[in-house]
C-alpha cells in the first residue's frame, strides 16, 4: 500500500476527530507532574528505597548478633542456676582455681601455652 492510498483509506487520518482541547493537554501534564511528584520521595527523599535496604541489612546483622548474645546469656543463666543449686561445687571450684588446692590423691598437671610469652 502506498502512502497516498493509506491516507485515502483513513487509517492515519484525523478526519472526523476534534482537535485536542488545551484543557486536555493541561490535565495530561498535571497528571504526569503529579506522578513525578509522588515518585520523588521513593527515589530521592528521606526513607528512600536505598535507605530501606541498608536498614534491612543492618537489622539482619543486629538480629544475628542478638542470637549469639542470647545463646551466651542462656549458658550463663544455666551456669548460675547450677551454682545456686549446688553451692558446694562453687566453693570447690574457687578453691581449685583461685588457691591451687587439690584433693587427696589428685595429680596436678601444668600445661603451658607455647604461644604465650614466658616471664
Amino acid at each position: 500500500m502506498s502512502g497516498a492510498s493509506m491516507l485515502d483509506s483513513g487509517i492515519h487520518s484525523n478526519a472526523g476527530r476534534k482537535p485536542a482541547s488545551p484543557f486536555r493537554h493541561l490535565l495530561t501534564w498535571l497528571l504526569v507532574g503529579l506522578i513525578l511528584l509522588l515518585q520523588y520521595p521513593l527515589w530521592w527523599g528521606k526513607g528512600n528505597w536505598r535507605q530501606v535496604q541498608e536498614a534491612e541489612r543492618a537489622l539482619q546483622a543486629q538480629q544475628a548478633a542478638n542470637r549469639v548474645l542470647q545463646t551466651r546469656n542462656e549458658a550463663l543463666i544455666a551456669e548460675f542456676l547450677n551454682m545456686k543449686a549446688h553451692p558446694e561445687e562453687v566453693e570447690e571450684d574457687v578453691a581449685r582455681l583461685e588457691f591451687g588446692l587439690m584433693k587427696e590423691g589428685e595429680v596436678f598437671f601444668l600445661l603451658k601455652d607455647p604461644t604465650l610469652p614466658t616471664k
